[in-house]
C-alpha cells in the first residue's frame, strides 16, 4: 500500500513541475506490474504520422533520465542507464520497449516524446511496478520416502514420550513404598519387645526398688 501511495504523489509532482507532463498525462497512466527477475513490454507508439524520431524517459522519485533515442534512419542508441536492459522492436511511430531482468529500480514512470520537425508529441505513460520475487518451496524427489521420514520420526518421538512417562511412574512408586516402609506403625505385640519394654521399665524404678530385703531387715534389728 505505502508503494502506491508514494507513487502516486511522485505522479502529482510530476505534474506540477512541467506544463507539458501535466498534458502528457491528460489521459489515463496505464499501471503494469510484475515480478523482480521477469521482463516486461512498454509501448512506445503514437498515433500521428510521420515522426522523426522518438526519445524513451523515466522518472522516478528523484529525476526524469533518458533512456534511449531513435531515428527514422534506424539508429538506436541506449543511455548507460538501459544498456543490456531493453529492446526495441516494431517501427517508427509504433515500437515496443522490452525490460529485460527487472528490478526494484525500474520502478517509476516511463513514456516516450516523439518529434516531428518541431513538434513534440508524447506518448501514453505507463507506472511501472516490480514486486518481489516469490520462492518456490522445492518438492522432495520421492515424497513417499518423505513422508515415511516424517512418520518414522514421530514414531520415535512417541516412543521416547511413553518410555519417560514410564520410569516417572516407576520412581514414583518406588519411593512411595519407601515412605511407607520408614514411617512409624502400632507397636507389635512381639514377646521379645514386651520384655524389652518391662526391663526398661524396671530401669526406670525408684532406687528403693532395688534395696536388698536382707539389708532392711538388718537395719531394723539395729535400731532395735
Amino acid at each position: 500500500m505505502h508503494h502506491v501511495v508514494r507513487y502516486s504523489l511522485l505522479l502529482i509532482n510530476f505534474c506540477f513541475r512541467s506544463p507539458s507532463s501535466a498534458t502528457m498525462l491528460k489521459d489515463t497512466v496505464t499501471v503494469l506490474k510484475e515480478a523482480a527477475g521477469k521482463e516486461i513490454t512498454i509501448p512506445c507508439a503514437t498515433d500521428e504520422s510521420p515522426q522523426n524520431g522518438v526519445y524513451m524517459y523515466k522518472q522516478d522519485e528523484t529525476e526524469k533520465k533518458l533512456l534511449f533515442y531513435f531515428y527514422k534512419g534506424g539508429n538506436f542508441t541506449l543511455k548507460n542507464l538501459a544498456m543490456g536492459k531493453v529492446i526495441l522492436n516494431g517501427t517508427l511511430p509504433n515500437l515496443n520497449a522490452t525490460f529485460l531482468n527487472l528490478t526494484g529500480s525500474d520502478i517509476g514512470l516511463y513514456w516516450c516524446e516523439f518529434n516531428f520537425e518541431d513538434k513534440i508529441k508524447h506518448s501514453c505513460a505507463t507506472w511501472l511496478y516490480v514486486t518481489e520475487t516469490t520462492v518456490e518451496k522445492e518438492c522432495p524427489e520421492n515424497p513417499e520416502n518423505y513422508y515415511m521420514m516424517i512418520l518414522l520420526i514421530g514414531c520415535v518421538i512417541i516412543f521416547l514420550l511413553c518410555l519417560i512417562t514410564f520410569f516417572c511412574v516407576i520412581l514414583k512408586v518406588k519411593r512411595s513404598f519407601e515412605y511407607k516402609k520408614y514411617t512409624p506403625s502400632i507397636q507389635p505385640s512381639d514377646p521379645e519387645y514386651v520384655e524389652m519394654k518391662r526391663s526398661n521399665l524396671d530401669s526406670q524404678a525408684t532406687p528403693k526398688t532395688f534395696i536388698n530385703p536382707e539389708y532392711q531387715s538388718a537395719s531394723k534389728l539395729r535400731n532395735k
